[in-house]
Formats: C-alpha cells, structure tokens, sequence
C-alpha cells in the first residue's frame, strides 16, 4: 500500500482527509507538526506529500522548497491543499515545486484522481531510476548512515526525537518511558535492552537494571557509602539511583 504523509497545520481539514485516504487504501501518517513532517519526509521517503498549511505566512511555500531542493524528497510528487484560492497564490505554490493544487474544500473524487495519477507517474519514474541502477556499476559504495534518532507515534501522529535530546530512559515492564530536554514525556513499547542496542554507547550508560541516562546532561555525582552513589542530570528534579553493579562504570566515565 501506498504511504502518504499529511503535513498540515490545520485540524479541522485532518481528520476527514485521514478518513478519506484510509478508506481509498492508501496508509496515512500525520506529522505532529510541520517541522516534523519535513523531517520524516527527508528521512523515510512517502510515497507521497499531502500538505494542507494555511498559516497565512510563508510556511507552506517554504515547506515545499525545502522537500524540493532535499536530495531524497526533490521527486516525491506533493499535492497542495488551501483555502487560499487566488490566482497569485496559486502559481506562487506550484513555482515553489507542488506538483497539484486543489482548493478547500476539496471533493474526495477529485483528491483521489490526483493522487493516483502522481502515483502512478511517481512509480514509473522509480522503475526507470531502478533500471539504469542496474545498469551502471558503481565504483564505490556509501557507509551506511548511522541512525540518530527514533521515529516514535502519538496517537495517530508520528515524532521524531533525536537521541542527542533524550535526558534518560527507564523501564516500566514492558515499556520504557523517555524524557527529553524539553521535559516531554514518552511511553514506548520497546525494552531497556533494545534501547542499549540502539543508543550511542559513546553517550549513554547504564546505571541501574532499569535506566539509561545520557552522560552528556551531568550535573554531579554525589557518593552516599562505599557503593551507594546518586546522579543528578541537567532539567530534572530528582537524583537517580546507581546500582553497585553499575557504579565501577560510572566512576570510570566520570574520572576519565
């Protein structure tokens, strides 16, 4: 099934235009904002853009030219909605790199017709890349690019949260809970183990059976016995606990 990012910043029109899609066939995934949605559009690659901005700036043209000016977005076909549906602010949008413009409301119909059409263009276009890829030999290979972050989703919404602002991770049974440097909360249904795989060991630590802090965001460390210490890291409260088992490693990082 074809995957379609909806970018947008208004809520009335969100809900109907998901229904719409979903039902049609089509999986959708709503940014939580406009700055995510670009952010994920560059990393995970849609199918296709679906942005319906109309903050009366200059936020839904500057959207577009970013994706389009992105090496990884610049061909991704994006449908622009509006209630905006002056002749100007038209050809302003589709210079910008749209490649459709659909006034609000839009007939379901109508939206459907155009996103199958940029489908079907977007497939064969990928197909042809794919061809010549086959035929021309590479001399080198690109290193795969290492992972800096987790696409996590809220509701129906998606997120992305970069490891550099996570402050810690602690276990809740099966589910982990992550507090970031804005002080957001997030449960998420993954264990302290596949966190450790996952996290830069240049950055994080362990320091108890169930939490992970980011050594980054130290404040001090503070010694109660012979093997009993306590952490404080930047923007929280409260101290956290270091198991024995953990403390050799601990000291190690903070002595060196």
């Amino acid at each position: 099934m074809n995957k379609i990012l909806l970018i947008y910043d208004n809520n009335e029109n969100i809900r109907s235009l998901n229904v719409l899609l979903t039902n049609a066939g089509f999986n959708t995934y709503l940014a939580e904002d406009v700055s995510n949605g670009v952010e994920i559009a560059k990393i995970y690659t849609p199918d296709l853009v679906l942005c319906d901005i109309n903050n009366g700036g200059s936020g839904g043209k500057d959207v577009i030219r970013e994706l389009a000016n992105h090496d990884r977005t610049k061909f991704i076909p994006l449908i622009y909605l509006s209630c905006k549906k002056d002749f100007d602010y038209i050809r302003t949008i589709m210079k910008a790199g749209a490649d459709d413009f659909l006034p609000l409301p839009v007939k379901g119909a109508e939206l459907i017709e155009s996103i199958n059409a940029r489908l079907k263009k977007y497939k064969l276009f990928k197909e042809h890349i794919d061809m010549v890829r086959k035929e021309t030999i590479e001399a080198t290979e690109d290193m795969p690019v290492r992972e800096d972050h987790i696409l996590v989703k809220i509701g129906t919404n998606l997120r992305i949260i970069k490891f550099e602002d996570i402050l810690f991770v602690a276990a809740s049974r099966e589910y982990t809970k992550v507090v970031t440097t804005d002080r957001n909360k997030y449960i998420i249904r993954k264990s302290l183990k596949r966190w450790l795989d996952i996290l830069p060991g240049k950055s994080f630590l362990q320091i108890h059976r169930s939490t992970i802090i980011n050594t980054n965001f130290i404040a001090s460390l503070k010694k109660l016995s012979m093997h009993s210490y306590e952490i404080f890291l930047e923007n929280c409260d409260e101290p956290f606990a270091v198991s024995v088992r953990n403390a050799k490693k601990l000291k190690k990082w903070f002595y060196t």
